[in-house]
């Protein structure tokens, strides 16, 4: 019952969760490489990099919450 009643939260969360560890991941590489300034993306005085891989890690939670799978028990 409860997989039927969260399924399109969890399709969601899957979906939003890897579309955050996509670009961030790309962005990432290319700033690493050189190709781009991370410094685009500093927030508060952390740097880019840093800001660049919470977003990723952000987008693993999401994406982990969504596979999460609650089987009841008899």
């Amino acid at each position: 019952m409860i997989h039927q009643r969260y399924a399109r939260a969890r399709v969601f969360l899957v979906r939003a969760g890897i579309a955050l560890i996509i670009p961030s991941v790309a962005c990432l590489a290319l700033a690493m490489a050189g190709f781009m300034r991370a410094d685009v993306f500093a927030i508060g005085g952390n740097s880019g990099l840093r800001t660049i891989a919470a977003v990723a890690v952000f987008g693993c939670f999401m994406a982990a919450i969504g596979y999460w799978d609650d089987f009841e028990r008899d």
